[in-house]
């Protein structure tokens, strides 16, 4: 079974992003299959790995949430081979508010990532 490392803290500006994505990228660089879910609807993760958050040509974390999509199909390839995302997109804001009978106080997106986890066991999930 992989390992979750989830990075939080609800005060802004203190590293979130840029430890993400450096644990991310380091853990790839040494093989671990890692995946780096960006579920902040900034999209700075997205960004910071040479995404475009509102390109069409990927899909995000937020059609997994509102049932679109299943989250194997949001994964995109990142330059790394070893590092994969799940994009995120400023509709994440108002996700819970368009769709508040499904997407109930996060429970969806813990759902969505419990499914990852199920789906991918030897990933490490970045959060």
């Amino acid at each position: 079974m992989g390992k979750i490392i989830a990075i939080a803290n609800q005060t802004g500006g203190v590293g979130k992003t840029t430890t993400s994505i450096n644990l991310a990228a380091s853990l790839a660089v040494l093989e671990y299959r890692t995946l780096i879910i960006d579920a902040d609807p900034q999209a700075n993760t997205t960004s910071g790995l040479n995404f475009n958050p509102d390109s069409k040509e990927h899909d995000t974390l937020y059609e997994v949430l509102i049932g679109k999509l299943d989250i194997r199909d949001a994964l995109v390839q990142t330059e790394m081979a070893s590092l994969h995302l799940i994009p995120s997109h400023v509709n994440l804001v108002g996700a819970e508010q368009k769709y508040p009978g499904e997407i109930s106080g996060g429970m969806q997106k813990r759902v969505a990532i419990a499914r990852a986890i199920a789906l991918n066991p030897k990933y490490l999930f970045c959060d």
